[in-house]
């Protein structure tokens, strides 16, 4: 009975643990998909639509290809130091808790593989005893 206990608790635990990780690997992603759209809103001020996008995800993922001219305007350089910044740990941070939730998910498929196999070998045994 306590094993039965711990084990319920444990799968609650890691339930729990693999939907924050899917709510914060979420958020994270929303995050860097509208970082990305006022980026290109912001730079679509200096260039056309292709260009903007191409300079917001050069610069949101620190690329910084040199080949891109980069406007000299004060609120321009500004914007582009501050979006540099919050680009790089935004990414970081998505990336982790993408991480974080693809892991969770394959210890629990590795877990399940294994309660499986174990009442697999549980059966033969069962069938065996019966002969």
């Amino acid at each position: 009975q306590e094993y039965s206990n711990t084990v319920n608790e444990s799968e609650i635990d890691i339930q729990a643990r693999i939907i924050w990780a899917c709510r914060s690997a979420l958020i994270s992603i929303v995050f860097m998909i509208l970082y990305l759209v006022v980026g290109i809103a912001f730079f679509q001020t200096e260039r056309d639509l292709p260009n903007a996008t191409q300079f917001a995800v050069y610069t949101a993922t620190s690329a910084g290809y040199s080949h891109l001219d980069v406007p000299k305007t004060p609120p321009f350089q500004i914007f582009d130091i501050f979006y540099i910044f919050i680009g790089i740990a935004g990414l970081a941070i998505c990336v982790a808790q993408s991480f974080q939730f693809i892991s969770l998910q394959a210890s629990q498929c590795a877990k399940a593989r294994d309660k499986a196999e174990v009442a697999r070998q549980g059966l033969k045994r069962l069938a065996r005893e019966q002969v």
